[in-house]
């Protein structure tokens, strides 16, 4: 009934991790998480989704649903290897790609909060070094609103610049030096907005530019140990489930280069802890870590003739 319910909605239903490949069953006993006083519908769902699975021949998947009060069903199908030896758990860290997003964002906002860094600061201003192209800089620059928004006019990453190369670790201005060909206007930034990856990279060098620290470095001190999201990495293949391929075949579990944009792995349990954060803006203990209006925004798009008309349908803030 509101932005933030829909918002919710879409970021649940996207928690939902599947990768598709043959598996057998795994008990639920010690995989499932139901708060307490909850229905028995969820348990009725929970044996349904079982049976979607096992029918889908779907290797692993882990799903949680949560409102204002806090996860209500937190369970994981499956098996999280190859070989089918390990058990998928709800701390069993699976890809969350673009969500990844969402933390860049969240960061922005934090730093604007503070007073360091302004969602209306041109990205010439606050990272010199960076190169990229924008015919009507003068006029209309890019900006650190357009970086989230998706309304830079750059065009999106080819697959092959994103995987990681050599140090999963590197630098962020390293890798964007490395390929400048995708940051490119189209046309004046905030005239329309398309989903690319490059955008949330750059506002993630700008976080690192500010806070002077490495960006996962903040996002982990800032959100994830007080969100208690303690499988949540950029690195997953240390760590992630398996990858499968649409016929079932194990698939290498590779590092993303562009990380902020979309190399993020975390658990069910975790996604389910950022989820209740983004409905009360607290940290696990109670202590605020956004305001409301810091959140509204997050949820608002802004910089599109559309948006500035009033329509909801915007992207919003990654």
């Amino acid at each position: 009934k509101s932005p933030r319910s829909y918002e919710l909605l879409r970021f649940v239903t996207a928690a939902a991790f599947v990768a598709l490949a043959l598996a057998p069953r795994t008990s639920r006993a010690d995989v499932v998480s139901v708060a307490p006083g909850s229905s028995d519908a969820l348990d009725t769902l929970v044996h349904e989704l079982d049976a979607l699975f096992a029918s889908r021949h779907v290797p692993a998947a882990s799903v949680a649903l949560v409102d204002r009060h806090g996860p209500r069903l937190v369970t994981a199908f499956g098996h999280a290897d190859a070989t089918r030896s390990k058990a998928a758990t709800r701390d069993t860290p699976f890809r969350v790609a673009s969500i990844s997003k969402v933390l860049v964002a969240l960061s922005v906002l934090t730093l604007s909060e503070r007073g360091e860094l302004a969602l209306s600061d041109t990205v010439a201003s606050r990272l010199p070094s960076l190169r990229f192209e924008n015919p009507w800089e003068a006029s209309a620059p890019v900006r650190v609103v357009h970086l989230l928004e998706g309304t830079t006019g750059w065009d999106d990453l080819r697959p092959p610049w994103f995987v990681a190369k050599g140090d999963p670790d590197e630098p962020l201005l390293s890798l964007l030096a490395r390929d400048t060909r995708a940051r490119a206007s189209r046309w004046a930034p905030g005239s329309f907005a398309a989903y690319e990856n490059s955008g949330a990279t750059v506002a993630a060098a700008l976080v690192e530019a500010t806070a002077h620290t490495r960006y996962e470095a903040f996002v982990a001190s800032r959100f994830f140990v007080p969100l208690g999201m303690h499988t949540a990495t950029f690195t997953p293949s240390r760590t992630a489930a398996q990858a499968f391929s649409m016929r079932g075949a194990p698939l290498p579990l590779g590092d993303v280069a562009y990380r902020p944009s979309a190399g993020l792995a975390a658990s069910a349990d975790d996604m389910a802890r950022l989820a209740g954060f983004l409905l009360t803006g607290h940290a696990r203990d109670g202590t605020p870590l956004l305001g409301e209006a810091s959140l509204a925004r997050w949820e608002r798009g802004e910089t599109t003739p559309g948006a500035r008309a009033g329509l909801m349908t915007a992207y919003g803030l990654a």
